[in-house]
């Protein structure tokens, strides 16, 4: 049986680290063609294309500014026959007092986290709707639908995300693609694993008390679901929402 990105050609925000690296591994052991990873920390995105090895090609975006994003696609148009999969995995946590955080604190969090996947977006949908294929995953989160204190604006982006891919997926399921959302729960990403490393042994131990299957998942695990949506074996599937969350989502308290 081939790959399940056998050819395609994916784009993944926030490739150098976390389920954005995760899932660009796992789309070249299922045969893509070329993963496209994009990020700020040139450094690191360096480090993981390298060990990605040649089917990995890294590109130095910020993905909140509209002419960055607009220029990397077109560079990736000029070398790929098109792109398949889509991933908006890049993202920021943010913990703010809504009294006082400024607007511009505001527009970080947001930003990155509901306005670059809406301008990656925009900026391939002309290419799928024109080959009348194409999938987009946007990475969401848990805070989306209940969230905690101290999970402002992060809440109201993720949420916003949820939206985003509802609407994608109805205005542009006519014309071949798919939209699809990921939602992890608590997962051990480098930045995760730094906060915990922060919170200490014994908060780590609480927290991972508190999941149902009693661990965290791993970006590998998140990354299986985010490839299997993109690929062509969820031909039918679009507008949902998947969870990867051990669980957690179905916990009422």
């Amino acid at each position: 049986m081939v790959g399940l990105w056998h050819g395609a050609t994916a784009v993944i925000t926030g490739g150098a680290l976390g389920i954005g690296a995760a899932t660009a591994a796992a789309g070249l052991r299922e045969e893509a063609r070329s993963v496209w990873l994009l990020d700020v920390d040139d450094a690191a995105l360096a480090a993981r294309a390298t060990a990605l090895g040649e089917r990995a090609h890294p590109l130095v975006v910020d993905v909140t500014d509209e002419g960055a994003v607009g220029a990397a696609v077109a560079r990736i148009l000029e070398e790929e026959p098109g792109i398949d999969v889509l991933v908006n995995s890049a993202s920021r946590d943010s913990s703010a007092d809504a009294r006082s955080m400024t607007g511009a604190e505001w527009d970080a969090v947001l930003d990155l986290d509901l306005k670059a996947p809406w301008l990656l977006s925009r900026a391939v949908l002309p290419s799928m709707v024109e080959r009348r294929r194409g999938a987009i995953v946007n990475i969401g989160s848990l805070h989306s639908r209940q969230t905690a204190e101290g999970a402002f604006p992060y809440a109201a982006a993720k949420a916003g995300v949820a939206g985003l891919t509802r609407s994608l997926a109805l205005d542009f399921g006519p014309h071949g693609v798919r939209v699809n959302t990921v939602t992890p729960g608590w997962t051990l990403s480098e930045r995760v694993e730094a906060g915990l490393a922060r919170l200490g042994n014994d908060e780590r131990a609480r927290i991972t008390a508190t999941q149902p299957l009693r661990r965290l998942g791993t970006p590998a695990e998140v990354a299986e679901v985010v490839v299997f949506v993109g690929s062509d074996r969820a031909s039918y599937v679009t507008g949902a929402d998947w969870e990867v969350d051990g669980g957690l989502g179905a916990r009422f308290a």
